[in-house]
């Protein structure tokens, strides 16, 4: 949960609009996700 708040608030820094920091937060929890599930 920290590390998402440390990413919006370094892409709101880089002046990303929030539709694409959306799908960076969402692609990241998805590969996460994925990743774990590959190593069970």
């Amino acid at each position: 949960m920290l590390f998402i708040a440390f990413m919006v608030n370094g892409l709101n820094i880089l002046a990303i609009s929030t539709f694409v920091q959306d799908i960076i937060i969402g692609s990241l929890i998805i590969l996460s996700v994925w990743f774990s599930t590959l190593r069970r």
